[in-house]
């Protein structure tokens, strides 16, 4: 090869295509409830969110003094303390930029948006509102919505965690299966997430998944070895990768890692998922490597043709293998959400 790919030459490749990875920043995510999915699409529709308890006052836990707390446990009892750090969470713990959720009736479906502001503010016209059948809570929060998820698509742990019964919960220990939601493709604290979309409707056959995650990985791998090939941590880092699967067709794939490794592994699947990687072979029984995509960087296709050519092993997964369950499977590789 006779000039080297490097990590910028992968990232441009993978912009040009509209699923360059999202950044995550330092946030936190809450879980709020819709009564019953009642609020649900006038959250949605309207862009905020709402709390009860429109007596209680935003204060925190030092302010509360036994004069202040004394008329509120007549009314709420063992659940005042609750109560007040509920209302406080949602007043002044939630910050600009967090990410919150909300579920639809029978949770069938869960909204994810954006807090938009740092504080809350207190609806007007309530009486009409009460008028209207909407929701009646005072204490509000605005939001920019990003996308809804139906159930399914949903991870089991975090749906598990969905289940709970507080009005306002911090889901922080879920936040890599709720950045899986949002984006398809992200790196957080380090690490590096990429998701494939299985749109097989039917039962999928027993080895074709497994097929499938080999094939695109060890082309992943040789194409991050091509990048750095003194490095002797390529292979370890490799081996560094991890999956989770939630296909209940269709469903999802996920692989995460190393980002350099996992940056390498989207660039072969939107080659391979997106048609736009042909491999055939000449008279002679030479491949001949055949690239469909508009402006890919000549240093990539250079990389490809070596690839083909001079591997010093044969894939473990044919090129006849990948394609075949990769159209079985019908395999989609998500575009980043605008």
């Amino acid at each position: 090869m006779s000039e080297s790919i490097t990590f910028d030459d992968l990232t441009a490749f993978l912009k040009s295509e509209g699923i360059e990875p999202t950044i995550v920043p330092n946030r936190n995510y809450w879980f709020l409830r819709t009564h019953g999915g009642d609020y649900y699409k006038e959250f949605f529709l309207k862009e905020f969110v709402a709390i009860g308890w429109d007596d209680v006052p935003c204060m925190e836990e030092l302010s509360r003094t036994d004069e202040i707390i004394g008329p509120f446990k007549e009314k709420y009892g063992v659940n005042t303390t609750r109560v007040f750090n509920q209302v406080y969470r949602f007043c002044r713990e939630m910050q600009k930029g967090d990410i919150i959720i909300i579920p639809s009736t029978g949770s069938e479906e869960f909204a994810f948006g954006i807090l938009e502001t740092d504080i809350h503010y207190e609806a007007n016209n309530i009486d009409a509102a009460l008028q209207e059948e909407s929701c009646p809570y005072l204490k509000r929060r605005k939001v920019k919505w990003i996308t809804s998820v139906k159930r399914y698509l949903i991870d089991p742990k975090l749906y598990l965690f969905f289940r709970n019964q507080q009005a306002l919960s911090n889901a922080n220990d879920y936040k890599a299966f709720i950045e899986r939601a949002i984006n398809p493709f992200y790196i957080m604290d380090g690490t590096a997430y990429f998701n494939i979309a299985v749109r097989r409707q039917t039962d999928i056959p027993s080895l074709h998944l497994p097929l499938y995650m080999t094939g695109i990985l060890e082309r992943a791998v040789e194409l991050r070895n091509a990048i750095n090939k003194e490095d002797e941590a390529v292979t370890a880092a490799a081996r560094k990768i991890s999956t989770r699967v939630n296909v209940q067709c269709p469903g999802v794939v996920e692989y995460f890692g190393p980002v350099l490794t996992i940056i390498a592994l989207a660039v072969i699947g939107v080659l391979v998922v997106g048609g736009k990687l042909k491999i055939s072979r000449d008279q002679s029984g030479n491949p001949e490597v055949e690239l469909s995509t508009d402006g890919l960087m000549e240093k990539i296709i250079s990389f490809l043709q070596l690839y083909y050519e001079n591997k010093k092993k044969s894939a473990a997964i044919s090129d006849d293998t990948l394609e075949e369950v990769n159209n079985d499977l019908n395999i989609k590789i998500p575009r980043k959400r605008n």
